[in-house]
């Protein structure tokens, strides 16, 4: 009988995620248009990799915040809703913060605390701020390319 009691709800609660969907609980129907967009990271002449870029949105009224991550050569592809899908249209700000691999164990990341800390150091103050932020960038359909952002 147990199995028939939980069987049954076991069995609506499939159902319903069947026709809800999954992920990050951003119902299509909700979401944005995306356009692909991608460019390179430099701080100092230098690429930078494992900085996170968020992108905040000039207009207030937009809440969507795409980012990327950059690779060993400083590059990086926007993503919103799924890795490397772009961002929807309009002008942004470029936040830049370092990220730690959240896949890495805790003792690894407490070693690497230390590491990202001077890394961190590397990019200036005025970059990890919204509102002072020398950074923008301007996603276009049919303008993939970014180009580089550069601090210096």
């Amino acid at each position: 009988m147990k199995l028939f009691m939980w069987g049954v709800p076991g069995l609506f609660l499939a159902f319903l995620g069947m026709i809800t969907g999954c992920g990050d609980g951003v119902a299509a129907k909700d979401q944005l248009p995306v356009v692909p967009a991608k460019g390179k990271l430099l701080v100092r002449g230098q690429p930078m990799s494992g900085v996170n870029l968020l992108l905040v949105p000039v207009k207030a009224d937009q809440k969507i915040r795409p980012q990327a991550n950059t690779g060993a050569d400083g590059s990086f592809e926007i993503t919103t809703y799924k890795t490397g899908d772009g961002g929807p249209e309009g002008e942004y700000k470029v936040v830049l913060s370092m990220m730690v691999d959240p896949n890495l164990s805790d003792s690894k990341k407490e070693e690497m605390a230390g590491k990202l800390a001077a890394e961190a150091r590397k990019i200036p103050a005025s970059a990890q701020q919204p509102s002072s932020t020398p950074l923008t960038v301007k996603i276009e359909k049919g303008k993939p390319d970014l180009g580089v952002l550069e601090i210096k």
